[in-house]
């Protein structure tokens, strides 16, 4: 989701090798792709001010929303089960 990843110097290796780079329009994707061009770059989702807005309203992703529901009437997963692959 914008405004909530990081990326480091991964997308810029990426795009050195001359990848057509599909990413969020946040952070280094969108440095990546004024200096590429936008024919080399496909950008897809919310910005981070259209994320900030949905979270603003209220909106969180449904297993997060399901996440902090349990969590806030008190279930506490033992610990093995966090660590199981989904």
């Amino acid at each position: 989701m914008a405004g909530q990843e990081a990326l480091g110097t991964g997308i810029m290796k990426f795009c050195m090798n001359g990848a057509l780079t599909i990413g969020m329009p946040d952070g280094a994707n969108i440095e990546v792709c004024n200096a590429v061009g936008a024919a080399n770059f496909f950008m897809f989702g919310p910005t981070a001010q259209q994320v900030a807005e949905l979270q603003r309203q209220g909106y969180a992703p449904p297993r997060l929303l399901r996440i902090e529901q349990r969590t806030a009437r008190g279930h506490r997963p033992h610990p093995r089960r966090l660590l199981r692959p989904r």
